[in-house]
């Protein structure tokens, strides 16, 4: 499956170290979560999940 999060800001590469690839559905919900707060702050970024 692919998570993909679009942002305004594409400066940092991708991927991006602070979206680990969740490997449970815990951390799944924490990388949403994560994805949302920066969504908030106007940035760009991909998640990938296998």
């Amino acid at each position: 499956m692919r998570y993909t999060v679009w942002f305004l800001d594409s400066r940092f590469p991708i991927p991006d170290s602070r979206f680990p690839i969740p490997d449970s559905q815990t951390e799944l919900k924490t990388a949403i979560k994560t994805a949302k707060y920066y969504i908030s702050q106007g940035e760009r970024r991909e998640i990938r999940h296998p």
